[in-house]
């Protein structure tokens, strides 16, 4: 294993494809040095940190109970911020690798608000439309009428 390091080492690539660092999920969505300066500017109540992030699903479903458990009434929106915000760090970070851009942690909080944005728009029309027809269900009258004779 050694010699295999050696030689990926020893490749006139960029460092980058060298892998300055073990790429895992919890690095590439949470202890990057550009994600967690995204997680600090979203102000999402949440900063992770290598002491706290043994896994990323351990971390998610941390940071769900430690939300749920302050009673907060907009528990929900906090830990759906939280998705979105990992969502578009995922997809930012894909954007660094296989477009070469530079990582811009407010460009990817402004996203993940847009996101948020149109989720929560979509979700009320989707709402508004299920009340209309409820409404117009309840307005209907559904009234006997015999069969028609031969």
């Amino acid at each position: 294993m050694t010699d295999l390091w050696k030689e990926i080492w020893k490749m006139n690539v960029p460092s980058k494809i060298r892998m300055e660092e073990i790429e895992t999920t919890e690095h590439a969505i949470l202890l990057c040095p550009w994600t967690r300066a995204t997680w600090f500017g979203a102000q999402s109540q949440c900063l992770p940190t290598p002491e706290t992030v043994k896994s990323f699903a351990e971390w998610l479903l941390e940071m769900c109970r430690k939300i749920r458990g302050q009673g907060k009434k907009e528990a929900e929106d906090l830990i759906g911020r939280i998705g979105m915000l990992s969502w578009e760090i995922w997809k930012t970070r894909n954007q660094i690798i296989f477009q070469n851009t530079t990582p811009n942690p407010n460009a990817t909080i402004i996203r993940a608000k847009i996101l948020e944005s149109k989720i929560r728009e979509a979700m009320k029309k989707k709402e508004q439309l299920r009340q209309n027809q409820n409404r117009s269900m309840s307005r209907r009258s559904v009234t006997w009428r015999p069969p028609l004779g031969d």
